[in-house]
């Protein structure tokens, strides 16, 4: 058990990782507001021209899963090293910060361009994956901010020799079993979600 000041110590980085995650959100929404229309036919999975051929495309799980694999790893690896500098706490606000601009802009454009099916469609695209990559980056974050508030970055402390340390790397092995579970259920089980959703497009 921590003392109660050291454990809201712990809580309120949690806190501000929220708060930027919203005000990213909600930028995301604002930015979406002004410029939005501009590019609304060119948003990736949102123009008509991926969602059709998206339903007729053959998807190679075994391809896509390695390159989801490059694709959700390197941001993670990049904030690990980045716990060695005085920048860690100030990147993990900002990566939660780019996640709620991105979800608050595919959000917004979806409604825009489907109405209330926007909000399935952008379901679709997230489930199971973001499940798995949520608590992640949450336990990621955390460790980030930890490290520069404590100097240590020790989110939890294991009984035995190495004391944060074993800690740390048991925090470490957790962060990648979920990031792994997360690409292995977006490469094998999103798509079948998807094709399902598109098809009542």
């Amino acid at each position: 058990m921590y003392p109660m000041g050291e454990m809201n110590s712990r809580i309120w980085p949690s806190r501000k990782l929220l708060l930027f995650f919203l005000l990213g959100f909600l930028g995301g929404v604002a930015f979406t507001g002004l410029f939005g229309r501009d590019f609304m036919d060119y948003a990736g999975i949102l123009s008509e021209y991926y969602l059709n051929r998206y339903q007729y495309t053959e998807i190679i799980t075994e391809q896509l899963f390695f390159y989801l694999l490059r694709e959700r790893m390197a941001p993670v690896v990049v904030l690990l090293f980045l716990t060695f500098t005085p920048l860690s706490a100030a990147c993990a606000y900002l990566f939660f910060g780019w996640q709620g601009f991105s979800l608050g802009t595919v959000l917004t454009l979806s409604i825009w361009k489907f109405g209330g099916r926007g909000v399935l469609l952008c379901l679709a695209g997230m489930l199971p994956q973001y499940l798995f990559y949520i608590p992640a980056w949450v336990l990621l974050g955390l460790f980030l901010c930890m490290r520069r508030r404590e100097g240590s970055g020790e989110l939890f402390r294991y009984k035995g020799t190495g004391g944060g340390r074993v800690g740390n790397l048991i925090l470490f092995f957790l962060i990648f079993l979920l990031l792994v579970a997360g690409i292995v259920s977006e490469a094998w089980i999103n798509p079948g979600i998807l094709l399902k959703i598109l098809s009542l497009f």
